[in-house]
């Protein structure tokens, strides 16, 4: 279905349709209502929500790569505090 986000507070809006097949969104949590009425303007919105959409497919991608890499530094920080709490056991056993 296509979407998109609110530019108050980002949440993701569908789009709807009114009986007149124009397309329109609401936030509800924003009170924000959108409307375009105009055919002009409904011709960019299908070209906005294509564009996004096709970017959808490449930003998916980029997501998994960033969840990897957040996992990776995760457990990097894990490792860490192990060591500090390690560390003085060590000390122990070198002198």
């Amino acid at each position: 279905m296509a979407a998109l986000p609110c530019f108050l507070c980002g949440k993701r809006l569908d789009k709807r349709t009114d009986k007149n097949n124009k397309p329109y969104f609401i936030c509800n949590p924003c009170g924000m209502q959108v409307f375009i009425r105009r055919e002009l303007g409904i011709q960019k919105l299908e070209g906005l929500l294509r564009n996004l959409q096709e970017g959808e497919l490449s930003l998916k991608k980029h997501t998994a790569v960033l969840y990897q890499m957040q996992a990776i530094l995760s457990e990097i920080d894990g490792l860490k505090t192990e060591i500090k709490r390690l560390e003085p056991r060590n000390r122990f056993l070198l002198c």
